[in-house]
C-alpha cells in the first residue's frame, strides 16, 4: 500500500465516527496540554509521566479501532489505564533512550524516535508483552520503514499547522486524522513483515 493509499483509506475509516473522534481528540488535547501547561510550573509531572502515556495508549487503541472498523466509545479513553505499569516504563524508557542516542547528536535520536513509534500499536495488539518486547518489535516492524513514516509525517503535517492557523477548531480533526493515518500505516507494515504463509504440497497436489 503506497502513503497515499494509506491516507485514503484512513479517511475512508474515520468519516463514519469523525464527530465523536473529534470530541475524544478534545478531551485528550485537554488533558495532555493541561498537564504539559502545569509541568512548567513544576506540579504537572506526575500527569505528564504516569496518566499522559495511558491517554496515549488509549487514543492509540481508539485509532485502531477505527482503522478495524470497530466500535469507538468516549469511554474507550480509559482503557489505556489497564495497562499502566507498562505504559508508564515504555514511555520512561523510550524516552531515556531517545535522549541518549541524542548526546550523539540530533539525528540518531530521530532515527531511534521513529524506531520506537509503533510501541503503542504493538502494546495494544499485545497486552501482556514487557515493555522491552514491545519495543523491540516496534524496532523490527520499522526495520526499512523509517523514511516512509517521515514522508507521512510531513504530509500530515499541513492538517496540524492548518489546526493551530484556525485557532485549534480544526485541531480536532487533524489529531484523529493523524492518528488513525500512523494506526494505517501500522497495519500495513505489520502485513508487509507477517511471514508468509506456505500451504504444504499434499494439500496442493490434492
Amino acid at each position: 500500500m503506497t502513503l497515499k493509499e494509506i491516507r485514503k483509506q484512513a479517511r475512508a475509516s474515520l468519516a463514519p465516527v469523525k464527530i465523536k473522534m473529534a470530541v475524544i481528540a478534545l478531551i485528550y488535547f485537554i488533558f495532555v496540554a493541561g498537564s504539559a501547561i502545569l509541568t512548567l510550573f513544576g506540579i504537572g509531572a506526575l500527569f505528564t509521566y504516569v496518566f499522559t502515556p495511558c491517554l496515549t495508549m488509549s487514543f492509540t487503541i481508539i485509532s485502531i479501532n477505527v482503522v478495524r472498523k470497530r466500535p469507538v466509545a468516549i469511554s474507550n479513553l480509559g482503557k489505556g489505564f489497564g495497562h499502566f505499569t507498562t505504559c508508564f516504563l515504555l514511555n520512561l524508557l523510550n524516552s531515556l533512550y531517545i535522549a541518549l542516542w541524542s548526546l550523539l547528536f540530533v539525528v540518531p535520536g530521530i532515527i531511534r524516535s521513529y524506531a520506537y513509534s509503533m510501541s503503542y500499536f504493538v502494546l495494544a495488539d499485545n497486552p501482556k508483552m514487557s515493555q522491552s518486547e514491545v519495543r523491540e518489535e516496534s524496532i523490527h516492524l520499522m526495520e526499512g520503514n523509517k523514511m516512509r513514516l517521515f514522508y507521512l509525517s510531513l504530509s500530515m503535517l499541513p492538517w496540524l499547522l492548518l489546526g493551530v492557523a484556525t485557532g485549534g477548531i480544526l485541531l480536532f480533526y487533524a489529531l484523529p486524522y493523524c492518528q488513525v493515518v500512523t494506526a494505517q500505516f501500522y497495519e500495513t507494515i505489520k502485513a508487509e513483515k507477517a511471514p508468509p504463509v506456505y500451504v504444504p504440497l499434499e494439500e496442493v497436489s490434492a
